[in-house]
């Protein structure tokens, strides 16, 4: 009934439309596909069979994030001006040996670009629409091995007029730092640790999350050995719970129901809009 397409990104593409053509549902992971042009033939193929297709965009999920998304939608900030996305981590550096050899194959759909990035501009996109244009580049700062970069950085302008940077580096030494801000005519809305705080002329406080957008909590260690590896500890706590939400939400997409969660599945066809930008940032 569902097929869960979790290979290397070079084979997104053959093996989507395979299991579409099969009369499946698809959820693909991210990054989507190779390029906009296989991102294009996917969707064409999710269309034509009229199967539900999910990317495996779970941060959307994520209740701070989907409380920002909402506070700008309702027009908390007035309208949208200026983005600021910049984050430091140290994931390739700390385990860069420990990567597959298709990931630092650019042909295969390798790097941070599409690994970090892919995450990046699908959420920046469900805060304030479309790319208009980017100027861009792609660096290394601590990565040995292959073609591709561990480091992204961009200015950009979205077709409402907001003008923002975005800027990753997944090879940095230190703590994990990430500044979220956006700016609009009535106020400024940004992350702070778990907290999402919103100023105006009023002052400055932190918003509730509403009820509806939080997550179940995620599910308690097992003997499974993998679960004792520091990267798996690292990442799962900040992955299940939204991935769950996303879960739930593709079964009720599949039977029609109503989903239990407001925030938007992010679709094949963001997953084409998502591509068209990473190419045009390489």
């Amino acid at each position: 009934d569902v097929v869960a397409i979790s290979t290397p990104p070079f084979t997104h593409c053959e093996l989507a439309i395979q299991a579409l053509e099969a009369g499946c549902h698809v959820l693909c992971e991210k990054p989507f596909a190779r390029d906009a042009n296989e991102a294009r033939a996917m969707l064409a193929a999710a269309e034509a069979a009229g199967k539900v297709h999910v990317i495996g965009n779970e941060f959307r999920f994520v209740p701070q994030r989907a409380a920002v998304a909402r506070a700008i939608a309702e027009g908390l900030i007035g309208e949208p001006r200026f983005a600021n996305l910049t984050q430091w981590a140290g994931f390739i550096k700390a385990w860069e040996v420990d990567f597959p050899d298709w990931w630092f194959d650019p042909a295969a759909g390798g790097g941070w670009l599409v690994a970090g990035g892919s995450h990046m501009i699908d959420q920046i996109r469900a805060w304030l629409g479309e790319f208009e244009s980017v100027s861009a580049g792609l660096g290394r700062v601590t990565l040995s091995r292959g073609p591709v970069d561990d480091t992204y950085s961009l200015r950009f302008r979205m077709k409402n007029g907001v003008e923002g940077i975005l800027q990753q580096c997944s090879g940095a030494y230190g703590p994990m730092t990430e500044l979220t801000h956006i700016a609009g005519t009535r106020g400024r809305i940004w992350l702070d640790g778990p907290a999402v705080r919103f100023a105006d002329a009023s002052g400055e406080r932190e918003l509730p999350i509403p009820a509806d957008l939080a997550l179940p909590p995620p599910p308690p260690l097992t003997a499974d050995p993998r679960n004792a590896r520091e990267d798996w500890q690292a990442m799962a706590y900040v992955e299940i719970a939204p991935y769950t939400e996303l879960c739930k939400s593709l079964k009720s997409a599949i039977l029609g129901e109503v989903p239990a969660s407001p925030v938007p599945l992010a679709t094949f066809a963001d997953g084409l809009a998502n591509m068209a930008v990473m190419d045009a940032i390489r």
